[in-house]
């Protein structure tokens, strides 16, 4: 994972250049985890500042997506949360029970067993989810069971970087964006909850080693502290 900082600023120069006026900010906090994680300060327009060549390397490589009707495919996939379908019983075991499971050790030692996640969140970002107006301890953070915002938060990142490389239309983005945001409006109250199911998600299905868990909590503590990240100017209440 890389978590750069070479750009210049939130509303800088290329904010300035590629803001689109018919993309709804509130839009744009779908996918901005992931796409913080990659790129500081690289959410607040539709367009990525990473370089294309890059984007299509990333999608190429670690999405095996090398078509624009790969793209669609992929995000529409996502948009049926396979994730929470398809492992319904992996959660249960470990999300709601609690119990270790044999075939996700890592996810038993995060999640259940020892539930290291939620220290490493108390640790980094208890104060910053105060600071946001949501109280996080430990009975709020085992209600959290839906995963549905780790394949939300995948198709966000997939969307604007196929949009970034000409895969997707700015049409077909903003439509893509409004189905994304509907759905996490549907499995989450507030921005908080989001994001401790996309870390419970990648925990359960996807992080290999504690440290991967550990990584994207930093990004979380980061963004958390930049006031101009738009999570922090629209509920998830807002429609689009």
């Amino acid at each position: 994972m890389e978590y750069a900082s070479e750009t210049s600023g939130w509303k800088d120069d290329f904010y300035r250049k590629y803001r689109l006026t018919t993309v709804p900010e509130h839009l744009l906090i779908i996918g901005s985890f992931l796409i913080e994680a990659n790129y500081k300060s690289d959410s607040s327009t539709l367009r990525s500042r990473l370089d294309p060549a890059k984007i299509e390397n990333i999608l190429n490589q670690a999405w095996c997506v090398v078509s624009s009707r790969n793209a669609k495919q992929l995000i529409e996939s996502l948009l049926n949360l396979p994730s929470v379908h398809n492992y319904k019983d992996v959660a249960e075991s470990v999300l709601i029970q609690q119990k270790s499971h044999p075939k996700y050790p890592v996810a038993s030692v995060l999640l259940a067993e020892q539930g290291k996640l939620y220290h490493f969140i108390d640790k980094k970002c208890e104060t910053r989810f105060f600071d946001c107006g949501y109280s996080f301890n430990l009975e709020s953070y085992a209600k959290i069971t839906n995963i549905a915002s780790w394949d939300i938060e995948r198709a966000g990142l997939i969307i604007r970087y196929a949009f970034t490389i000409g895969w997707l239309t700015e049409e077909e983005s903003v439509n893509y964006l409004k189905r994304a945001y509907a759905v996490a409006e549907l499995n989450y109250s507030n921005w908080c909850q989001y994001f401790i199911g996309y870390l419970k998600g990648r925990a359960l299905l996807f992080d290999t080693s504690e440290d991967e868990s550990s990584n994207y909590i930093l990004v979380l503590n980061e963004i958390m502290q930049q006031p101009e990240i738009y999570f922090h100017h629209y509920p998830l209440t807002q429609r689009n």
